[in-house]
């Protein structure tokens, strides 16, 4: 079928006969799929859900001591204030729950139109001054994967400059 004649896409969901949630063991999982009755109609649909940076950073945060560096704009940092993966896998592990240390290079226009390499040399900086963290992680956001900073070369050159290994 082409969606391109219809007046709005099927939800993804719809197209592929998936759900995004389920309810009951895994048995009826499989009867629920041989059945064709796997979508569950009474759940509303959200389209963004979570983005694969913020995956990663659910399991970079448990790591103790770092600092983790956004790079990009600051709302790609939204989801390190109240990651409930890092706080419910520690406190269920008996690990005395700190602050997560983040940081953002928060981009702006401009920046995307002529690059955030030396806002992200201030950061990197700048977080080894104030958190003297035990590891310096930087993440790229979709934002500074489209304008292509050398975010390596970076990296590299800031190594010699900070005491946390980046």
């Amino acid at each position: 079928m082409s969606f391109s004649i219809e007046k709005e896409v099927p939800k993804r969901e719809e197209r592929i006969s998936a759900t995004e949630t389920f309810g009951g063991t895994l048995t009826d999982l499989v009867q629920a799929r041989q059945n064709g009755c796997l979508q569950n109609k009474s759940r509303s649909f959200a389209q963004t859900f979570n983005c694969q940076m913020g995956l990663a950073l659910s399991m970079i945060n448990s790591l103790p001591g770092i600092a983790v560096i956004m790079h990009g704009s600051v709302g790609c940092g939204n989801l390190t204030h109240l990651d409930k993966n890092y706080l419910t896998g520690n406190r269920a592990r008996g690990v005395n729950v700190k602050q997560l240390v983040w940081g953002s290079t928060h981009l702006d226009e401009l920046d995307v139109i002529s690059g955030g390499e030396e806002k992200l040399r201030q950061t990197i900086k700048k977080m080894d001054a104030l958190h003297r963290p035990s590891a310096i992680i930087v993440m790229t956001t979709c934002s500074t994967g489209i304008i292509g900073d050398d975010v390596d070369s970076v990296v590299e050159d800031m190594r010699t400059k900070v005491s946390a290994p980046i």
